[in-house]
């Protein structure tokens, strides 16, 4: 008892200190989540970011309305709130609270500030008063803001709009698939790269996490199905589809992986992958390359990405050798982002010529469309001197170590996060890629949202522009 105690006393003075030291304008984005209950339908997600950017998404009538939607607000407004969340100490309440009522949803305020965040989850309704103040203050300022329909009417999944591309592997071969919505009903097509013809899909989305889809071949005869969960990653805004297909002849499921391709051309261009594969030596590769125009900036595009696949290629067989267990080289890529202005490329790749662990790495292309074509600098989003390596390893180091600590690991070293080589950019932020060990590897890709770097941002940049679009 003699060590518990003094080490409790500290962690309560660490909070006391820290809600006091926290200023209002520290903070950056403030989100109400309900994640539903018995009884309820579907939850929702209010999202308020400073600088004015508003966020909706919705399976309930509560609001007046159901499914995405932005809108904007005052500053002012988000300050004043910012300065009730302070008031409240809300950086001194426990993590979790629980009440007794079993049908009304989970409720979690998350405040992001400074690089980090603290959720605080509400159970069961309980009847903490200053949850309460900051749930009701969130939702006076929504019933404010004028809000604009956006096309999805789920947050993973869109409707009425453009075909949603998703790429992944059946059965270890890279396949595409184009979905549509029409309220729940699904319909579109895949193919595998390099096959004949399309498959035809036919569905329904049977909740947010579900999605059930049957395949056809030209003659209408069955040949298959998917049983897809969708996770949804609300801070990317991105979807994956984890699905079981179904042979009709019976036989164990095949699991399928289906990563979101973000593509948004208005302007006739199109994605289409490339496969550059040769078996005897396990080398596997996909890449993008844009169609439907001729302009330099394409050229130049497809040019780049073709070589940095190709330079993968030469160094895998550069260092290849015959090995007991097979070696392997694969390639994938997933858009981050694709517009008529700008185009952001992730790709991973994996390598293995013996050893424990493959060898894994992430490279990214980022691309400025418009005129001749010239690849974006990182540097360039940002102000003049903004120093803003210092703010995105600050967001970085913060998002690492708190899933260090969901691990029971101990935090990484600052040093560690201390600059960006390579990065992506997206609608709401970027990602930045750090040269970790294997042991760690699934921790080097980090989401930072421009909410963290709002500041920083370069009024005239591709990131500050993709905000107001």
């Amino acid at each position: 008892m003699k060590i518990i105690l003094p080490i409790f006393i500290l962690i309560l003075a660490g909070n006391a200190v820290f809600a006091q030291t926290t200023k209002a304008g520290e903070i950056r984005i403030i989100i109400l989540k309900d994640e539903g209950g018995f009884g309820v339908d579907k939850g929702f997600e209010i999202s308020l970011e400073k600088g004015d950017l508003a966020t909706f998404h919705g399976g309930q009538n509560f609001y007046g309305r159901k499914g995405n939607y932005r809108g904007a607000f005052d500053e002012k407004q988000f300050l004043e709130l910012a300065r009730l969340i302070i008031k409240n100490n809300f950086f001194a309440l426990k993590n979790r609270y629980e009440g007794n009522t079993m049908d009304v949803g989970t409720r979690t305020i998350t405040v992001g500030y400074g690089g980090k965040q603290k959720s605080v989850v509400n159970w069961g309704a309980s009847r903490q008063k200053e949850f309460a103040a900051i749930e009701k203050a969130v939702k006076e300022l929504e019933a404010k803001i004028k809000w604009r329909a956006e096309a999805n009417q789920t947050s993973a999944l869109k409707e009425n709009a453009a075909s949603q591309f998703f790429t992944g592997k059946l059965a270890g071969r890279m396949i595409e698939m184009r979905l549509q919505f029409n309220g729940d009903a699904a319909t579109g097509e895949y193919r595998y790269y390099g096959g004949k013809g399309a498959l035809q899909l036919k569905g329904k989305r049977q909740s947010d996490k579900k999605l059930t889809l049957e395949e056809f071949d030209q003659s209408n005869k069955k040949t298959g199905a998917f049983d897809c969960d969708i996770e949804y990653n609300a801070q990317e805004a991105d979807t994956t589809l984890s699905c079981g297909w179904q042979n009709p002849r019976g036989g164990e499921p095949i699991t399928v992986f289906l990563n979101q391709q973000h593509i948004e051309f208005t302007n006739n261009l199109q994605i289409a992958t490339k496969i550059i594969s040769e078996k005897k030596l396990g080398i596997d590769a996909a890449y993008p390359q844009i169609t439907g125009g001729a302009s330099a900036a394409i050229a130049k595009f497809n040019a780049r990405i073709a070589a940095l696949t190709l330079k993968g290629i030469r160094d895998y067989k550069r260092d290849y050798e015959p090995t007991p267990d097979k070696s392997v080289y694969e390639l994938d890529y997933k858009i981050l982002l694709a517009t008529n202005d700008f185009i952001s490329v992730e790709f991973s790749e994996s390598a293995f010529a013996g050893g424990a662990y493959p060898n894994a790495a992430y490279h990214t292309v980022n691309f400025d469309l418009r005129g001749a074509g010239r690849e974006l600098s990182l540097s360039e989003l940002f102000k003049p001197k903004s120093n803003f390596q210092a703010a995105i390893a600050k967001s970085s180091l913060a998002s690492i170590n708190k899933a260090m600590k969901n691990n029971e690991a101990e935090d990484l070293p600052a040093d560690m996060v201390s600059s960006v080589e390579k990065w992506a950019i997206t609608r709401r932020g970027i990602v930045v890629y750090y040269d970790f060990p294997h042991v760690i590897f699934a921790l080097s890709r980090v989401f930072v949202p421009f909410a963290a770097l709002e500041e920083k941002l370069n009024p005239n940049g591709a990131a500050m522009s993709l905000r107001k679009n």
